[in-house]
């Protein structure tokens, strides 16, 4: 049963459409986290010759940053369980003459790779849909060596992602689904509380763990835009999978009552959507 919730799991990141809306949204990812990422970097510990672990790197924004930070004297070691994604990752570096990067298709929750090997290790937004994350954090603990640190973002609780959590409640409720659910079941906002997050941490070893909130702020010229943006983007996915079981006049109905909710944010400046992300970090 397990690996067949993996194996589904695997697919639900490696369609054309997710990858393409992925590959879309590049531009707009690093506008939200540039910053965020350049801190989870320094936080890691990440410097020229570092050797990393990049788990969930997805097509990889963050792992072209950490690349070239660490330099030619260092390598990254770009993991997901999407080999398509990966597969993009390795082109884009390929055109990017990073050659300091290497790919491996891997399940977070098993990690395969020797003991003791990096210096550091980090994930972006990807943790929060690892089904067994002690498991998980487990062995990206045993690959670290003494005294590496682990940094990750995961997205914050709902409240502090109301850009975000307002369209996927509204979403829910047209669809009869308790999409945010929270406790052990995965999702986007399932580590947002930053007490359990970092009891987590503690529990497989790691020491002198953080977490710190950072705010970001999603910039559109309208609601009706970022909506758009969104739409696109969660078309391909898992949430654009239960948007196609409503009627047309539900979407449509759905669609407009999210721009409502969504018209807020919007100020002199346009849309300026708030939203947070955790940054922990543990050391082995």
């Amino acid at each position: 049963m397990a690996s067949e919730q993996n194996e589904e799991r695997s697919k639900s990141w490696e369609t054309a459409g997710q990858v393409a809306a992925w590959n879309r949204s590049s531009d707009d990812r690093e506008r939200l986290l540039g910053e965020a990422t350049e801190l989870m970097l320094r936080e890691a510990g990440v410097r020229e010759g570092t050797q990393l672990l990049d788990i969930a790197a997805g097509m990889g924004d963050q792992t072209f940053m950490a690349a070239r930070m660490i330099g030619p004297a260092g390598n990254v070691v770009a993991t997901d369980i999407s080999a398509t994604m990966l597969q993009v990752l390795a082109e884009i570096a390929k055109q990017e003459t990073l050659t300091n990067i290497q790919t491996h298709v891997m399940d977070a929750q098993h990690v395969d790779l020797r003991t003791d090997t990096f210096d550091a290790a980090i994930s972006r937004h990807g943790l929060m849909f690892v089904p067994e994350l002690g498991q998980a954090l487990t062995g990206i603990r045993e690959v670290l060596k003494t005294g590496g640190k682990f940094a990750a973002l995961v997205w914050s609780s709902p409240d502090k992602n109301p850009t975000l959590s307002l369209p996927i409640s509204i979403i829910s409720r047209y669809a009869g689904i308790p999409i945010m659910e929270g406790g052990k079941k995965p999702g986007v906002f399932s580590l947002g509380n930053p007490d359990l997050l970092a009891e987590a941490f503690q529990t497989v070893g790691f020491r002198d763990v953080t977490v710190q909130a950072v705010p970001h702020i999603h910039r559109y010229a309208s609601a009706v835009e970022f909506s758009r943006r969104g739409r696109e983007d969660v078309s391909a996915g898992p949430l654009g999978e239960i948007i196609k079981r409503l009627s047309e006049e539900e979407r449509k109905k759905m669609h407009m009552e999210i721009v409502r909710a969504l018209q807020t944010f919007e100020g002199p400046e346009g849309f300026e959507g708030p939203s947070e992300s955790l940054l922990v970090v543990g050391i082995k």
